[in-house]
This record gives structure tokens, sequence and C-alpha cells, in this order.
């Protein structure tokens, strides 16, 4: 019957529509299964949400005994962070509770165990609950240096060395107090002995020293005593809260371990049902795909064979046409009446066509692609050519620009300066001759931290800079440089500070962090007021060492700000002391910050001062550890 479809068209609509019908089948079954396992896969959610929340706040207990037990702020003001953040992860989790309940009830499960199993949960989150209070409790009463019991303590101890430090041995209380502080690090018993055999010690000396008057002694003792009695104090709550078996916190902690078992252990068994339910509808599923595929198949060859039989001659001629560029290739001669059979004819007049075109079309190709291979290496060429001479022009154009209207200031100045000099040489006193030298020397300074500037910056304008990062010593180099503008400095009565820790490295071109550090410390000195200071600072953090360059003088308005970067313009301001800038200082260190892979970040206010800081990669100093030999 398939076998007498005249038409191409009737034979591909029966078998589109024979695939369509088994797609709605699969499209069916596939639905089935996801209305069943929806709520088990929300309660799978649910339950992994809970794991979540309930890991937290096990995280936030364990942060809150490690942080706040020895913050002073916490027992100050009895607020804590993890405290408010505890609570709200135990109202989460009882609400999160709440939820797998009603999804539960939905499901309508036989198995109990889901049920039994959240009971548990609930009953053990309240005694967790409860047992982080009563922890909470007794850490106010433990208290922290001049808080709670421990406060007590140390003000006993220091009435007794404040009042009666002439009456007692110093090296007693020395002692007292240093097994005190070894005990609260350490927490063992050994340091209790001790403790208490010291203050009976001072207390029998004190009793026996006969130059001690009465009513002294026995202040003494019962300062001693109320001591002894608050570490005692001191020592049962430390055995309440820490003590590894017994403890508070260690009982909270098993319960905690109890808790996430349980949720563990109950999003374990959901996962399993919900697994159970996705294999049983997976066989279900599977069986019909595979029924379906079959019949397909069976179908479809008795379907294809009859349309494939004679494309099958039509494909074997397209191909061997396309092997040989269409050339010497005969017609091909197929008596179906169909579409195959159309389609055969315009095949054959085509292929004359083409056989045609090939030729003329292969001549023009070669001649083409001759003249392209010759057009696109012009134009490369070309390219290049004008971008290189379009950076130079503008290098060009801004160097001549800032020559013209900088260096000629300062050598009209200096000339001005050696015209009167050498025409009344006679008519200066020493004093004048030095101050006329020292305005020479500033205007030659400027000239060279100019000329030094456009050198670093028509460098990297042209690519010409190359940055080679190493391994340097942040102080030794930060020292340095403030060594060079010592003098400068001090003829202003500039005070320069230096905080960097010895050991801080950072991973940057040497010059390049040079020319920052150097360019950030003139400009601070450049614009602080005489009598103030410009400190250098500097720390690490998260793989970066951070940088700052503080000074107490005019600061930057914020109009000037986005004028001091751009490449467009040049903008330069003088000094408190009238010294005149270069204009690119800020701009090229900004360069080669980022050319080491870092930032630069600017606060400023208006006759406050500025702080510049910017970051670069930090490292760790290579250590070479010797070896001995025998």
């Amino acid at each position: 019957m398939l076998g007498n479809f005249y038409s191409l068209r009737n034979k591909l609509l029966f078998v589109f529509s024979l695939f369509v019908f088994f797609i709605i089948l699969i499209a069916a079954s596939a639905f089935y299964s996801y209305v069943s396992t929806r709520n088990y896969s929300n309660l799978a959610n649910q339950l992994d949400a809970l794991v979540i929340q309930t890991l937290k706040m096990i995280k936030n207990q364990q942060d809150f005994f490690y942080y706040e037990a020895h913050n002073e702020y916490f027992f100050r003001t009895k607020k804590s962070k993890y405290l408010q953040e505890h609570e709200q992860l135990f109202q989460k989790i009882i609400q999160k509770i709440y939820d797998i309940e009603q999804i539960e009830a939905e499901i309508n499960s036989t198995n109990s165990t889901i049920a039994k199993n959240i009971q548990i949960i609930q009953r053990d989150l309240q005694a967790y609950n409860q047992l982080f209070a009563e922890c909470t409790k007794l850490l106010f009463k433990k208290g922290y240096k001049t808080f709670g019991t421990e406060g007590e303590m140390h003000a006993y101890m220091h009435e007794i060395e404040k009042k009666y430090a002439n009456y007692i041995d110093k090296n007693l209380i020395y002692n007292i107090r240093r097994y005190e502080k070894d005990y609260t690090i350490r927490r063992e018993n050994i340091y209790i002995e001790a403790l208490e055999n010291l203050c009976n010690q001072l207390q029998e000396q004190t009793q026996t020293t006969p130059f001690i008057p009465p009513k002294v002694k026995d202040k003494i003792i019962l300062f001693l005593a109320s001591y002894q009695r608050s570490f005692r104090s001191l020592v049962y709550y430390d055995q309440r809260l820490y003590h590894p078996q017994s403890g508070k916190i260690a009982i909270m902690r098993n319960k905690a371990s109890i808790i996430e078992q349980t949720v563990l252990q109950l999003q374990q068994e959901v996962e399993n049902q919900l697994r159970d339910i996705r294999n049983f509808f997976a066989f279900t599923f599977y069986a019909t795909l595979v029924l379906t595929v079959l019949i397909s198949i069976v179908l479809s060859y008795y379907v294809a064979n009859a349309i494939a039989h004679p494309i099958k001659y039509l494909m074997q001629a397209i191909d061997t046409a396309t092997q040989n560029d269409f050339q010497g290739i005969k017609p091909i001669f197929i008596t179906y009446k169909d579409e195959i059979g159309h389609l055969t004819h315009k095949f054959n007049e085509m292929l004359a066509a083409i056989q045609q075109q090939m030729a003329s079309i292969k001549q023009a190709n070669e001649r083409l692609a001759v003249q392209n291979t010759e057009l696109t290496a012009l134009n490369e060429s070309l390219s290049q050519s004008e971008q290189a001479q379009k950076r130079i022009n503008e290098v060009k154009n801004k160097l001549l620009s800032i020559i013209s209207h900088d260096l000629r200031s300062p050598l009209n100045t200096m000339k001005g300066f050696l015209q009167t000099m050498v025409q009344f040489a006679d008519a200066f006193t020493p004093a004048e001759i030095q101050k006329l030298s020292q305005e020479t020397l500033y205007s030659l300074e400027n000239i060279l931290n100019l000329l030094n500037n456009l050198l670093q910056w028509s460098l990297s304008c042209t690519g010409e800079l190359e940055c080679k990062p190493r391994l340097i010593n942040l102080a030794e180099t930060a020292n340095s440089v403030k060594d060079l503008y010592q003098q400068i400095a001090q003829n202003k009565n500039i005070q320069l500070q230096t905080t960097i820790s010895e050991d801080l490295y950072v991973w940057a071109d040497s010059n390049m962090l040079e020319f920052i550090l150097r360019n950030l410390l003139s400009n601070a000195i450049k614009f602080s007021h005489n009598n103030s200071q410009v400190t250098i600072l500097a720390h690490r953090a998260n793989g970066l060492c951070y940088v700052q360059v503080k000074d107490q003088g005019v600061g930057i308005p914020k109009d000037a700000l986005h004028k001091i970067f751009s490449k467009e313009q040049y903008y330069s301001t003088t000094g408190t002391a009238k010294e005149k800038g270069t204009g690119f200082g800020l701009l090229l260190c900004k360069d080669f910050i980022e050319r080491n892979q870092g930032k630069m970040h600017i606060e400023t206010e208006v006759g406050k001062g500025t702080t510049i800081q910017f970051s670069l990669p930090a490292r760790e100093p290579i250590t070479i550890e010797a070896t001995t030999t025998t």
C-alpha cells in the first residue's frame, strides 16, 4: 500500500503523523512522572535548605565563642551580631521545619519515619537553643578583663598592687599574675594549684611580716581572699563552659552534631524515596520509549525504502559531479514520474549550465586571488604605518606644547638670575647670592623633573617602556625615597614618617615603584603647609599590598580630579611655596600602577589634605634554610 503513494508529500505526511503520535505518548508519560515526583522534589529542596541553615547556625555558634569571648565591646554593651544572627537562623530553621511538615502532609505518605525525624529535630533544636542561651549567660558571668568575675579578680589584684605594693613581695605578685595569665590561656589544673599555693604563701608572708601595720595586714588578706574567691569562680565557670566532656559548649556541640546527623539522615531517606519513585516512572517511560522506537523503526523502514530508492541514484550522481567539479559528468536518466523525476530533469539542465560556467569562474578566481593577496599585504602595511605615525605625532605635539609652556618659564628665570649676577656681581651680599643660587637650583630641579617625567611619558605612550617585575622589599624602597626628600621637607619644616613592616614584599618593577613613590612624596611635600606631616603607610590584605601617602596640605578640588588623569589636556598647579609641577606625575603613577597589576584611589578634602592609596601584588619573601654537614 505504501508503495502506491504517487506523491512524496503523502508519504512524508504519513511518517510525520506517526512520529507526532508517539511523541505525544512520550510527553504524556513524562508529564505524569513530573507531577508525581514534584512534591518529593520540593521536600528534598526544603531539606537541602534546612541542612544549609543548620550548618550556618552551628558555624555562627562557633564564631560567637571564638570571637566574642575576648571582645570587650560585647561584655560592655551585651550586643553581638552573632547573637542576632543565631536568633534569625533559629527562626528560619523553625519556619523551614514548618514548611517541611506542610509538604509532608500534602504528600500524605504512609511512611511515618519522616514525621518522626522532624519531631526529633524540633526537640533537639529547642534543647540546642536552650544550651546556647545557658552558655551565653555563663560567658557573661565569667566576664573578660574588666567585666564579670574576671574583672572582679583583676580589680582585687589591682587594689593590692596599687595600695600595698610597699608591704608585699613583688615577685610573688608577679608570679601570681603570670600563673593567672597562663591559666586563662591554657585552662590547665597545674596553674590553678600553682596560683593557690602562691596566694597562700603571700598570705602567710603578710601575716608573719612584723613591720606591716595590723590594719594593712587585714586589708591585704581581705583583698587576697576576695581575689582567690573570684579566681575559683572563674575556674568554676570555665569548667562549666569549656570542659571537654561535661562542659556546656561540648554538650551543645554534641547536640549540634546529632541535629546535623538527623537532618542528613532525613534528607537521605527522602532522596531514597524520591529515587525509588523516579526509578519506577523511568522504567515505565523507557519501556514506552523502546516500544515506540521499535514500532517507528519498522514503519519507517518501509516508508523510507519507497522514498529513498529513486533518490539514491540522484545522490550518487550529485556526489560524482561535486567530486569532479562538474567536469566530464553525463546526464542522469530516471523513469520515475513523481517529484524525483522532475528533480532529475532539472538537475541535468543545471549540470550543463554549471559545467559551462565553472571554467570561466576558475580563471577569474585565479586572477582575483593574486590581486587580493597583494591588496591585503598593502593594507596591513599602510594601517601599521598610519597608527605608528599617529602615535608619534600625538607625543611630538604634546612634547612641543609642554616644552614651549613649562620649559621656557624656568629657563628665562634662570637666565634673568644669571644675567643679574654677571652684571652686578659686586653688588650682592653672600646671603643674596645664596638665595639667588637656591632659586636657580629650584628652577633647575623643576626642569629636570619635567624632562624626566616627559621622557617616561613619551616611552609609555609609544609602547617602548617595558615592565619587569621582581620581588621588592617595600620598606627599604620607601625609606630610600624618603631620604631623597628629607632635605626638601626640612626646608618647609615638614616631618616625613614611614610606617611599613620590614617583612612586607611586593611583586613590581623596581624603577616604576621608585618613580611612583618619588612623585607621590614630592607632591605631598609640595602641597603641604609648613610645620605639617607627611606619612607613608602600608599593609597587606587579600594577597595585595596597599600603600598610602597622606599629607595635611591644601587638598585637591573635585573639579580638578578628572583633569589630573586626562590625556587630552595638561593640568598643573603650584605648591604652597610656589613650587611648580610637571603635570604628568599622577598620570604616570596611575599608568605604572596599572602596568604592575594594581589600582589607584584618591581621597581628598580641600584645606585638610589628601590621601593617595595604590595597591600592588604582595609576595612572601624567599627564605633559604641553612644545612649543616657532619
